[in-house]
């Protein structure tokens, strides 16, 4: 039973800290469009949450990918709307039918590649 007793807060504290063994941020997309069609444009906010408060990454060192039946027409700057929370607005146009796909990544380097994605089937 006393080896018990030691394992219990042992396991206890391994659970808490375990959401930090995770990625480096959360990144979070999010567009208030539903039905997406050929010639729309959209706007996306992505939120970056840093887990690590002395990140070695500049605050605007993120990386995008775009399918190539859109555009990016416009990029805001990287705003710290409160401590280690970060927003961005991409302004994007679909300019055809077929998987529209747009992922924002960081690559940290003590936990990896972090990425947040949306992917929307545009038909018409």
């Amino acid at each position: 039973m006393n080896t018990l007793k030691g394992i219990l807060p042992a396991i206890f504290s391994l659970l808490l800290f375990l959401p930090a063994l995770g990625t480096a941020c959360h990144i979070e997309l999010k567009t208030e469009k539903n039905d997406i069609e050929p010639g729309d444009v959209i706007s996306i906010c992505v939120t970056s949450i840093k887990e690590h408060r002395n990140c070695s990454l500049s605050d605007d060192d993120y990386s995008f990918e775009l399918s190539e039946n859109a555009t990016l027409l416009n990029k805001d700057t990287w705003t710290e709307t409160k401590r280690g929370v970060f927003t961005n607005t991409y302004k994007i146009r679909v300019n055809k039918p077929g998987l529209f796909t747009f992922r924002v990544y960081r690559e940290c380097n003590k936990k990896g590649i972090s990425e947040g994605k949306f992917s929307y089937q545009v038909t018409g």
